[in-house]
């Protein structure tokens, strides 16, 4: 039983758990987490894709090897445990089989305020797991989503872009309300790398980008058969505007970030995503009566679409975008913090205050002879 304790509190096992969950876990950065059997397919091919399926590898970090692998490194840090406190209390049996003498030492005591908080810091991953959540949303402004099993909805309000002095993002945040039935909760801003707080939930800003059919506004030109401009300004997307001093009314309906033509269909589509080829639907009116409408691009002015004597020319426009927001409930903060602190703190007694091997002196009148390694470090 005494060798298993020692080998239990050893570092030779501590290696090999080591080596366990150094081994699972690169294969958790390896192979994307929680992946449908078709991305593996497409990605490694169906042979490997099963393999990695049945053995679970797509849910590594939950998965029994993990949990056993973990469960080896709490045992090896309680027996550790059990073996400094022996020290500190002087119930260390030696390798003869006779007690060692008490051996109080600082160092000792960071020693073991070290295992001790390395348990609170599995201990806090443990309980985030299984009792923590995350969610991700995305949102437009103005739009309101439920946020699942948290039970409450969440609001955008304003999204902002920082850019520096060369056009580049610098930054991005977004205004959020917290809502409950119709109800205000909190209402905060969280940033890049600056989530804000409530009850509990980390709202993080994690990404952004642009709306690929919709956009806030549009800036044109409209001109009438003797170039004499008739309406310089902006039009927001979807509304009909009224051109001063005349009957004409102009609406932009539609919007392709990407335009391309399918000439069997006759459908006008974005090829992706992103906005390389921008192109608008405007419609011109006179009265009540529809006078023509037509696709202007912005990136080729030259393909200009006549309105019935209108010409309407596209400056630039304001795209839309969706903010992403990652949603934590973080119920193990409390000990993962002890944790960190426990774990600093006893990381500097044991440099500050080096404990080192020591064997009892015997009596002088006692010819008993001495046990070699009464005190294990």
């Amino acid at each position: 039983m005494r060798k298993l304790f020692f080998f239990l509190s050893s570092i030779r096992f501590f290696m090999i758990v080591l080596a366990l969950l150094g081994l699972v876990s690169l294969i958790g950065v390896v192979i994307p987490q929680d992946g449908e059997i078709e991305q593996y397919t497409q990605k490694y091919g169906s042979v490997f894709a099963a393999v990695i399926t049945t053995c679970g590898w797509n849910h590594v970090f939950s998965s029994v090897g993990f949990t056993v692998a973990l469960a080896l490194f709490c045992v090896n840090l309680l027996f550790c445990i059990g073996n400094r406190g022996s020290i500190l209390t002087g119930h260390l049996i030696g390798a003869s089989g006779a007690p060692a003498v008490p051996f109080r030492n600082i160092g000792v005591m960071g020693s073991l305020m070290l295992h001790v908080s390395l348990l609170f810091l599995v201990a806090g991953g443990i309980v985030q797991h299984y009792r923590g959540a995350t969610l991700v949303v995305m949102l437009t402004e103005g739009e309101k989503q439920p946020a699942g099993a948290f039970g409450f909805d969440i609001m955008l309000h304003d999204f902002v872009i920082s850019r520096d002095a060369l056009g580049a993002v610098a930054n991005y945040q977004s205004e959020l309300e917290l809502l409950d039935k119709g109800k205000s909760l909190f209402r905060g801003t969280t940033k890049v790398n600056a989530p804000f707080v409530w009850k509990g939930y980390f709202f993080y800003q994690t990404m952004f980008g642009h709306l690929p059919n919709v956009i806030k506004q549009v800036s044109c030109i409209v001109t009438d058969s003797t170039d004499d401009t008739v309406y310089a300004g902006t039009l927001p997307f979807q509304k009909t505007v009224t051109l001063a001093d005349s009957s004409l009314r102009v609406l932009c309906d539609r919007f392709e970030g990407d335009f391309v033509f399918d000439l069997e269909s006759g459908e006008a589509s974005s090829r992706s995503h992103e906005h390389a080829n921008p192109a608008f639907h405007m419609a011109l009116f006179k009265s009540d009566s529809a006078i023509a409408s037509h696709w202007v691009f912005l990136h080729y002015p030259g393909l200009q679409a006549h309105f019935g004597g209108y010409t309407i020319t596209v400056v630039s426009y304001d795209p839309a975008f969706y903010s992403g927001i990652q949603v934590q409930k973080k119920v193990g903060t409390g000990f993962i913090w002890t944790g960190i602190a426990g774990v600093s703190l006893g990381l500097m007694l044991i440099f500050l205050f080096p404990f080192r091997r020591r064997t009892p002196k015997a009596p002088p009148d006692s010819t008993a002879s001495v046990p070699e390694n009464s005190i294990a470090t």
